[in-house]
């Protein structure tokens, strides 16, 4: 099956399902089980080309830190942090915090995830997210994301 050809089925059951109700995450995760190999869409560049937020999908866990590495982001784009909630958790870090960022440091006024499945719209700039389990951020779980 050609790449044009699984791009129209994924963006098809995407349709419809949002047609029902069915977030992007859910449809995401229903479509990991489909029938045939998916194409990496989150790196291809057109859909946020044609104005439509990219949805990145990020195995959230240790040595993470540079998955960003190569993926070009724009303001909109949402990332999904997939991983055990029992083990760990998201902290979004302000753009103005670098030294927490590069620090590990959760401050009080931090906003903390813990789904397992959070889904967080980039903003505009330097997005910081790092791990707020002890000793999981200073072991590599922890990302910086700039968008254009």
């Amino acid at each position: 099956m050609t790449i044009s050809i699984k791009l129209f089925i994924v963006f098809s059951i995407f349709l419809a399902l949002s047609f029902f109700g069915i977030d992007e995450a859910m449809a995401g995760r229903l479509l990991l089980n489909a029938p045939f190999q998916l194409p990496s869409i989150p790196n291809l560049p057109f859909p946020s080309f044609l104005g439509f937020p990219v949805v990145y999908y990020v195995a959230w866990d240790f040595n993470i830190k540079d998955w960003a590495s190569g993926k070009t982001f724009h303001a909109g784009d949402i990332i999904v942090f997939n991983y055990n909630r029992n083990l760990h958790n998201v902290v979004t870090i302000n753009e103005t915090k670098y030294e927490e960022y590069l620090n590990c440091v959760v401050s009080d006024k931090a906003k903390v995830l813990s789904t397992g499945n959070d889904a967080i719209i980039l903003q505009n700039g330097v997005n910081y997210f790092i791990c707020g389990t002890m000793g999981h951020c200073t072991a590599g779980m922890q990302i910086a994301i700039v968008t254009t």
